[in-house]
């Protein structure tokens, strides 16, 4: 490499060399260097955001000197020779004799947690895929309405954590991963509980007898053995069309639906998209002429789906935390993010992961990532606005990969993920802004750090206040010396049930698909005797009893109890365990040969509110001690 493109690389923040997992170091080719510093393009700190908190001040700029700093609420100070300075939290801008404006962003030290938490106490909850979550009103897909049931059915949980509810692309493939959505921003509408609307009750005969139909039809839905979006989101968008003419009906609901459109100036640009979608029959957007021509109907529809998703989850019955929402690691390249934000939003890089034991030859998961440099010289408000929207009428955020706040591994077009590297992200500005909006929003944060983490990241995030995610699958110690300041699970979503892997179910389904390459697999297999045996002398010098059991519904009892004996001020277990099911919900790197997301539970939500089984699995967590 010549020594041009070593400097601009290390300037950039592009790592030249790595270890992966596996302890091979590793070095992106000079061509895979280039792209990405291309794709950064040149650095520039004239207008670049300032962000500063008090317990790390920092000089005004000297170009900045004797400049005025416009405050967030409308007035003004003087820029103090140190930042902060005195100057409040918030969104500010420094004015600086020039003309340039600055973004000033000011935040806390540490993120919200609850005074609770803070006091010593413990809560437990439950992780649920919410689309998998069916009973007997739903639309072929769990929804809102089943979200706001949920609790009372599990005998009155701290909280519930959700998969990602961020909008798919609408059209007639609806993408079934809520980790790959056209925005983080935007609610998923194929959530909508429809029949719990206010507008059913101001259908006139006929509107209402359509309704109705539809209804039923969408009920039929939930009898079928997987999750079919496509003819979900059918039958929703046509009532949601109806609902949406009721709205417009009524007088103070269409006042309702303009103050909720006045109060996001965005959403408009996103329903002006959504029914650019409808026109062109989804898909991606830069394949669509470029007239640009949509229908206003269509758009006033979707607008209507944003506030009743809003409306719905601003009506969830009220627990210790609340909901805890999830915030996936990028959006689709094709979806209304980069449509938006294109500036900002990589067209030619992708992110994935290195090469590790699971993924001998790295992972590319499709989506661009955000070019650090423009995000700082917008005042990262994309990543703002999307951290707002994930937090609100929440009482926590629990953030994929959050590893990627520092540094993410990219691959440009052509590139394999052996020839990827990483790209260092600003962390500290990243982080102040959570901290800011976590204070707003009353919510805590929760970074899922699992897999390759970098040396002295988890401290750092300590440090702000976030907590850590420890799985009893990964965890090699006694439950007492579980950290303080975590979430402890069992699993996620993209590990085996309690049931398919004491049983050897899960490995087995992944051989017969063929999800990796089969002497992965087989090393897999002949590794998972010790790891069912490492699992379970864990429970057993715990004194739990059921740790030698090979009942699913004993072993998930007995992780719960490993659990609730930890520290951690949360403590989470998984919908998918309680109601005994098999299958996973993803296999990594599968595309057709898995059914992800698209796997029901086993039960309905009444059975599961019905169960026995449900009441024994959770009441270790239930009868926690609060602290």
């Amino acid at each position: 490499m010549d020594d041009h493109l070593r400097h601009r690389a290390e300037t950039l923040g592009i790592t030249l060399g790595y270890h992966d997992a596996m302890g091979v170091w590793r070095e992106p080719p000079d061509e895979v260097v280039h792209a990405i510093c291309e794709e950064l393009g040149d650095p520039d700190a004239s207008t670049t955001a300032i962000v500063v908190r008090p317990g790390a001040p920092r000089a005004l700029p000297g170009d900045l000197a004797g400049a005025t700093v416009r405050l967030e609420d409308g007035g003004e100070a003087p820029a103090p020779p140190e930042l902060p300075g005195g100057l409040p939290e918030g969104y500010h801008a420094i004015a600086a004799a020039d003309g340039r404006r600055v973004p000033l962003i000011v935040t806390p030290d540490t993120a919200y947690l609850p005074p609770a938490l803070a006091g010593g106490g413990r809560m437990w909850g439950i992780a649920v895929q919410l689309y998998a979550l069916r009973g007997e009103r739903s639309w072929g897909m769990g929804d809102l309405g089943d979200l706001a049931d949920l609790p009372a059915a599990l005998g009155g949980p701290d909280f519930v954590l959700v998969n990602p509810l961020h909008a798919p692309t609408p059209g007639p493939h609806q993408e079934p991963s809520p980790y790959f959505a056209s925005s983080r921003k935007y609610r998923n509408p194929l959530h909508l509980a429809l029949d719990r609307a206010p507008e059913v009750a101001l259908l006139h005969p006929e509107a209402r007898a359509r309704f109705d139909r539809i209804a039923a039809d969408g009920r039929e839905l939930s009898r079928l053995p997987r999750i079919d979006r496509d003819r979900i989101w059918a039958l929703k968008r046509e009532a949601l069309a109806i609902l949406a003419a009721a709205c417009d009906a009524h007088p103070e609901r269409r006042a309702a639906l303009d103050a909720f459109g006045a109060a996001d100036p965005e959403l408009e640009r996103y329903t002006a998209f959504c029914a650019l979608a409808e026109r062109h029959g989804g898909g991606d957007w830069r394949a669509w002429p470029a007239d640009g021509a949509h229908d206003p109907a269509a758009a006033r529809v979707h607008a209507y789906a944003q506030m009743l998703a809003d409306e719905q989850l601003a009506a969830l019955p009220p627990m210790s935390l609340g909901l805890m929402t999830d915030l996936a690691v990028g959006a689709q390249r094709g979806g209304y993010d980069a449509w938006a934000h294109r500036h900002v939003v990589s067209t030619a890089l992708r992110v994935g992961c290195p090469p590790d034991q699971l993924g001998p030859e790295g992972q590319d998961w499709g989506v661009p990532p955000l070019l650090p440099g423009a995000l700082a010289r917008e005042g990262h408000v994309p990543f703002r606005e999307m951290i707002r929207s994930a937090m609100r009428h929440a009482g926590g955020l629990r953030i994929d990969h959050v590893m990627g706040l520092s540094r993410l591994f990219v691959m440009p077009e052509g590139a394999t993920a052996l020839e990827g590297t990483y790209m260092r992200m600003p962390l500290d500005d990243l982080l102040g802004i959570l901290c800011l909006e976590s204070r707003r929003a009353e919510c805590l944060v929760v970074g899922e750090d699992l897999g390759t983490v970098e040396e002295g990241f988890r401290e750092r995030l300590a440090e702000r206040g976030l907590l850590s995610y420890r799985l009893a699958w990964f965890e090699d110690r006694p439950a007492a010396e579980y950290p303080r300041t975590a979430m402890a699970a069992t699993t996620t979503h993209d590990l085996p049930t309690v049931a398919g892997f004491f049983s050897g179910e899960d490995i087995g389904h992944l051989q017969a698909i063929g999800a990796n390459a089969p002497e992965l697999l087989r090393r897999i297999a002949d590794a998972q005797p010790a790891e069912r045996q490492r699992l379970r002398e864990r429970l057993d010098a715990e004194g739990i009893e059921g740790a030698w059991s090979d009942d699913p519904e004993e072993l998930t009892t007995a992780l719960h109890t490993l659990l609730s004996r930890t520290p951690s001020m949360l403590a989470c277990a998984s919908l998918d365990d309680v109601a005994g099911a098999v299958m996973r919900a993803n296999v990594p790197g599968t595309v057709d040969q898995h059914d992800n997301w698209r796997i029901p539970l086993p039960v309905t939500l009444e059975e599961l509110a019905a169960s026995p089984r449900t009441a024994r699995t959770l009441a270790p967590l239930r009868d926690r001690p609060a602290g």
